[in-house]
């Protein structure tokens, strides 16, 4: 009887020790799958990022409660297309906003691990008909909140220049708002993309045409992919 009961519980310890195990991988597993979910990038702008295209005959249909239609390849979805499985892109476009208008429609975004910031057309030129532009100084005040507000939410932050506009006046009064972009980034450690003015490819003089939204896409690529490599 003894030497049965020695058997006995060796058995039961054995049992034990394995369902331990299995347990543990289990959890293990469990875990892997909870942190594999997709990468949340949140491109946040006004109507360039929203994809506004009225001209092209192959477009998309409206979002965030805007009117207007889309072109088809606005830059956040096809940033998304690029970037391939494991990330998603919310495009959190709206037409006619300034930095003022994005602090107050985006207050709470979901976690994302990079925020794209691209305002400054609407703070310059007041293409969104409100009582006035807003000065530089506004602007970059805005813009200095949006950073701080996005960091706060452990975000890495790409601010993006407001693009070239068609009409050399008025590309020239946004001049200071790009400039005033680009020390914002230097200053708060976000990463800087001027967008080249060989992009120079509009629907309308201010919103890009198809090609140009993807070419778009393609520049801001590789600065998210530094800021929020997969795996």
């Amino acid at each position: 009887m003894g030497h049965e009961a020695a058997v006995m519980r060796i058995r039961r310890t054995t049992i034990h020790w394995a369902v331990l195990l299995l347990a543990s991988i289990g959890s293990a597993g469990f875990a892997r799958s909870i942190g594999s979910g997709p990468i949340v990038i949140v491109a946040e702008g006004d109507s360039l990022t929203y994809g506004q295209d009225t001209a092209s005959s192959r477009v998309l249909p409206p979002i965030n409660g805007a009117g207007a239609s889309r072109s088809a390849t606005p830059y956040p979805e096809t940033l998304e297309r690029l970037l391939g499985r494991g990330y998603t892109v919310l495009n959190h476009g709206f037409p006619g906003d300034r930095t003022t208008e994005g602090l107050a429609r985006w207050p709470a975004p979901p976690q994302a691990k990079v925020v794209v910031l691209m305002y400054g057309t609407n703070d310059c030129m007041n293409y969104g008909g409100y009582s006035s532009a807003l000065s530089v100084v506004d602007y970059s005040t805005n813009l200095r909140t949006l950073v701080q507000r996005r960091r706060a939410n452990k975000a890495r932050i790409i601010i993006v220049a407001p693009p070239p506009l068609a009409d050399p006046a008025a590309d020239r009064k946004c001049q200071p708002y790009r400039s005033a972009a680009a020390q914002i980034a230097r200053r708060s450690g976000a990463v800087f993309y001027a967008v080249p003015r060989t992009l120079n490819m509009w629907s309308d003089g201010v919103h890009l045409s198809a090609d140009a939204y993807a070419r778009l896409a393609r520049g801001v690529l590789p600065l998210v992919r530094r800021a929020a490599p997969r795996g």
